[in-house]
């Protein structure tokens, strides 16, 4: 996985040591503690619940935990609003589709974008979504995701 911020970097760093219940597949949530990260970096973090399934295209979000920078670069707070209920504000479809791909891949994954949707075409965005599974490993309940901010003309080339 290639990330060009190095915010992403360290998250996904901290999220690969965290110990996992099965050899194979995500970390439990209950493994993650946000102490584990750099402060400078707390504030680009997103802490999301995931409810419904165990269809994929049923799944729904929670933001539990929404950093100040992701608030103050969207210019939305939108800590513990459903996912599914703001499909008019930011960019939910699209979110929702990409968060249902990490439940289901059970893996890292990584998005780039451009918060069009919220008058900011200029501000182009890598986001990265971390599963994280219930205590047996089964089921995944919850994403970490860090999100990196940088002028839209700056981001790598044909990544958009």
């Amino acid at each position: 996985m290639q990330f060009s911020a190095p915010l992403l970097r360290r998250v996904h760093d901290v999220w690969r040591a965290l110990p996992r219940d099965c050899e194979e597949g995500p970390p439990a949530r209950r493994a993650f503690d946000p102490l584990l990260l750099a402060p400078r970096d707390l504030r680009f973090i997103v802490l999301l619940d995931v409810e419904g399934g165990p269809d994929p295209a049923s799944l729904d979000f929670v933001y539990r935990v929404v950093g100040t920078g992701v608030v103050e670069a969207v210019g939305l707070e939108f800590t513990g609003l459903r996912l599914s209920e703001h499909l008019d504000e930011h960019d939910a479809p699209r979110l929702i589709a990409d968060y249902r791909a990490a439940v289901e891949s059970r893996a890292p994954r990584l998005f780039r974008g451009v918060l069009q949707r919220v008058g900011k075409d200029w501000l182009g965005y890598e986001r990265l979504a971390l599963p994280m599974s219930d205590p047996e490993g089964g089921r995944i309940v919850s994403i970490l995701g860090a999100v990196a901010f940088e002028r839209a003309d700056r981001l790598p080339p044909g990544s958009l």
